[in-house]
């Protein structure tokens, strides 16, 4: 019963992570508005939660030592999106003068 209960969560956080990625991807920016103040590069966190989304889906297929590395890499995707500073364009006078 728990293992039926565990396997419909488990395809249905990782379909959501999924959606919401993709979303991400194509649109650049993010859906979730509680996010967006949040999240600086919204397609480095589309990738991490697609990689997310691909490790809850292989989890009942591959071992425990190939999934978790493979969550572990799309969370540290989400958290660098947040964490990475956005770079500034320089002004165009700036540009024009080193032309």
């Amino acid at each position: 019963m728990f293992s039926v209960f565990f396997l419909v969560v488990t395809l249905l956080l990782a379909l959501s992570l999924g959606v919401v990625g993709v979303m991400t991807i194509v649109t650049g920016r993010m859906p979730l508005r509680w996010l967006r103040r949040e999240v600086r590069h919204p397609l480095l966190w589309g990738a991490g939660a697609l990689v997310e989304a691909a490790a809850l889906l292989i989890v009942r297929i591959v071992p425990f030592e190939v999934s978790t590395p493979i969550f572990m890499a799309g969370l540290l995707l989400c958290a660098a999106s947040s964490l990475v500073e956005r770079r500034v364009p320089a002004p165009r006078a700036a540009r024009a003068e080193a032309e």
